[in-house]
C-alpha cells in the first residue's frame, strides 16, 4: 500500500513538473500566409538597369532575386497598430512595407525605392522615431549617407535630411537619446567606416537635430547603442569599434567594445578600462537588457577579435553596479561560435518570450547558418530552445531580427530577414504567465522618451532592488531592433506591479498596483 501511495505520489509531481515545462515551452508558428506578408519570388531584377550595369551583385537565393537586409516593427501611420517594413540590399533598391490592422493581418502598401541612389557600400539598417506627428518616420542609413523618410499618411516618403555639417557621414549607426536632460532629442553618429569617432547632434526641438560637434570624446562604431549602462540615470554610448594599431610593423585593424560614459552634460568619457570592458571582442550584433532582474543593463555582444579573422566570439557581460561589469559567458549556455565573419552584419534582438519575468535573446549561429532563441533560466544561465520552437526559426540564412507584439494578444513576435526572404514568426507558447505593456511619452522636444527607464517591482516594494521584476530602457538604435518606447514586460506568476519610470535628469513617474494584462501610458 505504502509502494502504491508512493508511485501516485511520484507521478503527480511528475505530472505537475510537466505541465508547468510544457505551460513556459516557446512556440512559434510562421505567419507570412496568414498575415499578407509573403513575397512572391521574382524571375528577373527589379531594376533592369542595375542588374546589367552590376550583375555580380544580383543575388538569387531559392527563387528570390531580392536580398533583404534589414527588418523592423513599426507605426508608420499613428494608428497606434504595428506594422512592418523590410529593405533590401543595395544592389536591389526595393523596400517592402505592411501596415498591420493589430490582430495578425497584414496590407502590403505599395512603395518606391527608398534606398540613396548613387555609389554606395556596406548594409542597410532601420530606425524609426516620431518626431510629433504622431507616426513614425523612418531612418535609413548604409556607409557614407543617410536618407530620412517620412510617414504620416501611411507611406514612407524621402525628405531631405540634412546634419549640420558638411563632412558628417554615418557608418549606418544612429543613436537617438535626450543625452543632456534639456527635453530634446540628440542623436550621436557612427563616424565612418567604424573607426573610433563620432558626431553628437544637439536636438533642437524641430524635427531636424542640429549643432553638431566632433570629437574624441566619442566613439559611436559599426553596432552601438544609447542606454545608461552605469545607473546614473544618464544614457551612455557602447559601441563595437575598429581601433587601428601596429603589431611587427603591419596594421592591425583590433574590433573591440568602447563604453563612453555621459557626464550628464552630453559629454562623454572612455571607461572601458575601468568598466572591465577594455579589449573585449566586437564590432557584432549587440543586445543591452537587463537579463538577471537586478535593474541594470548588461550586455550580450556577438564579434570577433579583428575584422580579418574569421574567429567569432559571444560574450555575455553582467552588470555588477557603479559601471563595472563581468565577464560571464562561461557556463551560460551560450554557445561560442568560430566561424562568425557574418556576425559583423548581423542585428539580435531580445525579449521576454514565454512572459516567465525573465528575458530572452535571440541570435545567430555565424556565416548564416541559422538563427539561436536562448531561453534565460535565470541566475546568469541559458538554454538553446531553438529545435523545439516550431517554424523552423532555426533555418540558415538569416541576420537580422525584431522583436514585437504586431497581433497584440500579449505575446511578442519576430520577424527575420536574410538570403531566404522575410519570415514572420507569431509567438503560440501557451502560458499562464501575465504581462504588462508600457507606452512611453516624452516632452514635445523629445516625443518618444528616447533615454528613459522603466522599472517594475513586486506590488508594495517600490524602489527594493530586491523586488525588481523586470527593468528596460527607450533605446533607438540602427543596430538593436526593438521597440524603444513600446515596453513588454512578462510578469510570470505576478498578478500585480508597481512601477517607476524615470526620464534623463531625473524626473519620475510612478504607479501601483498595475494589473497583469494591462496597458500603461506614461507621460513626462
Amino acid at each position: 500500500m505504502r509502494v502504491l501511495f508512493m508511485c501516485l505520489v511520484v507521478c503527480l509531481v511528475v505530472a505537475v513538473s510537466t505541465s508547468w515545462a510544457a505551460d513556459d515551452a516557446i512556440r512559434f508558428a510562421h505567419a507570412d500566409k496568414e498575415a499578407g506578408t509573403l513575397l512572391k519570388p521574382l524571375k528577373e531584377h527589379p531594376d533592369p538597369a542595375v542588374a546589367k550595369a552590376e550583375p555580380s551583385k544580383v543575388p538569387v537565393v531559392q527563387g528570390y532575386t531580392v536580398y533583404p537586409f534589414d527588418v523592423i516593427f513599426l507605426d508608420v501611420n499613428g494608428d497606434g497598430k504595428l506594422d512592418l517594413f523590410q529593405l533590401e540590399h543595395h544592389a536591389c533598391h526595393l523596400s517592402h512595407l505592411w501596415l498591420g490592422d493589430g490582430k495578425g493581418k497584414m496590407i502590403a502598401v505599395e512603395q518606391k525605392k527608398v534606398v540613396p541612389q548613387g555609389k554606395v557600400f556596406g548594409n542597410f539598417s532601420l530606425l524609426p522615431y516620431d518626431f510629433g506627428s504622431g507616426a513614425q518616420d523612418l531612418f535609413t542609413t548604409v556607409q557614407s549617407c543617410q536618407t530620412h523618410y517620412t510617414g504620416p499618411v501611411g507611406k514612407l516618403a524621402p525628405e531631405e535630411f540634412q546634419w549640420t555639417g558638411s563632412d558628417v557621414r554615418t557608418d549606418r549607426t544612429i543613436l537617438l537619446a535626450d543625452f543632456d536632460g534639456d527635453g530634446l532629442v540628440d542623436a550621436a553618429i557612427g563616424g565612418g567606416n567604424g573607426y573610433a569617432g563620432g558626431y553628437l547632434c544637439r536636438g533642437e526641438g524641430k524635427t531636424l537635430l542640429v549643432e553638431f560637434k566632433k570629437g574624441p570624446d566619442l566613439n559611436v562604431g559599426f553596432h552601438s547603442v544609447a542606454a545608461d549602462l552605469n545607473g546614473d540615470g544618464w544614457p551612455d554610448v557602447l559601441a563595437g569599434s575598429l581601433r587601428p594599431r601596429t603589431e611587427n610593423g603591419k596594421r592591425v585593424e583590433e574590433c573591440s567594445l568602447v563604453l563612453h560614459l555621459n557626464d550628464g552634460k552630453g559629454s562623454f568619457r572612455d571607461a572601458s578600462a575601468e568598466a572591465g570592458l577594455e579589449g573585449a571582442p566586437s564590432f557584432g550584433g549587440l543586445v543591452v537588457a537587463d537579463f538577471n532582474n537586478d535593474g541594470l543593463m548588461d550586455i550580450y555582444s556577438l564579434g570577433y577579435p579583428s575584422i580579418w579573422k574569421n574567429e567569432g566570439f559571444v560574450k555575455l557581460y553582467l552588470n555588477a553596479g557603479g559601471g563595472r561589469f563581468t565577464d560571464a559567458t562561461a557556463g551560460s549556455g551560450l554557445e561560442d561560435v568560430s566561424d562568425s565573419f557574418q556576425h559583423r552584419y548581423s542585428k539580435v534582438t531580445c525579449g521576454d518570450f514565454n512572459n516567465d519575468g525573465l528575458v530572452d535573446i535571440v541570435s545567430f549561429a555565424g556565416d548564416g547558418k541559422g538563427v539561436r532563441l536562448y531561453r534565460n533560466l535565470g541566475n546568469g544561465k541559458f538554454q538553446d530552445v531553438t529545435t523545439g520552437l516550431g517554424a523552423r526559426i532555426g533555418a540558415a540564412g538569416k541576420y537580422c531580427a525584431a522583436s514585437a507584439d504586431y497581433d497584440d494578444d500579449g505575446r511578442l513576435d519576430l520577424a527575420f530577414c536574410g538570403s531566404t526572404g522575410p519570415n514572420l514568426c507569431r509567438n503560440v507558447t501557451e502560458s499562464a504567465n501575465g504581462w504588462l505593456k508600457v507606452r512611453l511619452h516624452g516632452p514635445k522636444g523629445n516625443p518618444e522618451a528616447a533615454g528613459a527607464s522603466v522599472t517594475i517591482y513586486q506590488p508594495g516594494r517600490l524602489g527594493d532592488p530586491k523586488a525588481v521584476l523586470g527593468h528596460q530602457q527607450a533605446v533607438f538604435s540602427t543596430d538593436f531592433h526593438v521597440l524603444g518606447s513600446w515596453m513588454h514586460f512578462g510578469l510570470g506568476s505576478a498578478k500585480t506591479c508597481d512601477l517607476v519610470a524615470v526620464y534623463p535628469g531625473g524626473r519620475k513617474v510612478e504607479k501601483r498596483g498595475l494589473a497583469a494584462g494591462s496597458r500603461e501610458e506614461i507621460r513626462f
